[in-house]
């Protein structure tokens, strides 16, 4: 006669080989292993954001004081050069960005150097050491990081909005002689080996080609003028996905410069 079933079932385990568990042991420690190396890297990102933006911070509030009521900072060029004598600017527009400028002997050194001579991946921003007029070029250079806390050049993508273009057209851009206000006229991506990287041109007509070539390929459209003596600033940032043959760029045009009378007469109004 068949066995009656009684309706229980075998709920025993069975044993793992010795194999399986050395298999599964392994397993568990690569997890682990992964764990810990993701956690301290996140840890090392976390902590040199975390200098950057201390340094910087710092920077911000020992020379650059912003003057109350007016909206922007003034400077003080010679506290910026005792602590980098490779100074060479200062840019600042609100909510988007304050920081010094510097023109080092390559394109290299200041990558991951920050203003302080500290190495960090948020390095400085600097302008192309191949330009000999330095912040008074015909088309400035201006290199800095696209870091992921959108310090540095990192907000420059926000200006495919062009809300965003509206709310952040102003640039006051210093250097230890001159306090200029730039205006944004273009942003878009670049080809590292395109027109927007000309350091000379050879005409007027070459010049205002050029512009209007930026201008086709922008985000946004602008209706600041630009003349034939204008002087623009090219804030190149790179886009942050490992594609090394294209950058994001914010194009900026001088448009005035705030002279030392006219800043005191507007604080002066101010108080009144």
């Amino acid at each position: 006669m068949a066995k009656k079933n009684n309706g229980k079932q075998n709920t025993s385990k069975r044993k793992r080989t010795p194999v399986q568990k050395a298999v599964f042991s392994l397993i568990m420690t690569l997890a682990i292993g992964v764990f810990l190396v993701s956690g301290l890297k996140l840890l090392s990102i976390f902590t040199t954001y975390k200098k950057a933006e201390n340094t910087y911070g710092n920077i911000q509030v020992d020379v650059a004081d912003i003057i109350p009521d007016v909206g922007y900072p003034k400077v003080d060029f010679d506290k910026l050069l005792a602590q980098n004598p490779d100074t060479v600017g200062y840019i600042f527009s609100e909510d988007v960005m304050a920081y010094p400028i510097v023109q080092g002997a390559d394109n290299e050194y200041y990558l991951h150097t920050m203003f302080n001579g500290e190495w960090n991946p948020s390095g400085t921003l600097f302008v192309d050491s191949r330009l000999p007029d330095g912040m008074e070029s015909k088309n400035c250079i201006i290199y800095g990081h696209n870091m992921k806390d959108e310090s540095m050049f990192g907000k420059l993508y926000k200006y495919s909005d062009p809300e965003y273009y509206k709310a952040h057209r102003t640039y006051h851009v210093y250097t230890p002689e001159h306090h200029y206000v730039y205006k944004a006229i273009a942003a878009y991506t670049a080809a590292v080996d395109g027109f927007t990287y000309t350091m000379g041109f050879g005409s007027d007509e070459a010049f205002l080609d050029f512009i209007e070539q930026t201008k086709y390929a922008s985000w946004f459209d602008s209706d600041t003028e630009v003349s034939a003596d204008s002087k623009i600033i090219t804030l190149s940032t790179c886009l942050g996905n490992n594609d090394d043959d294209y950058r994001n760029v914010l194009i900026l045009v001088r448009e005035s410069e705030i002279t030392e009378e006219s800043e005191t007469a507007k604080e002066s109004e101010i108080v009144k």
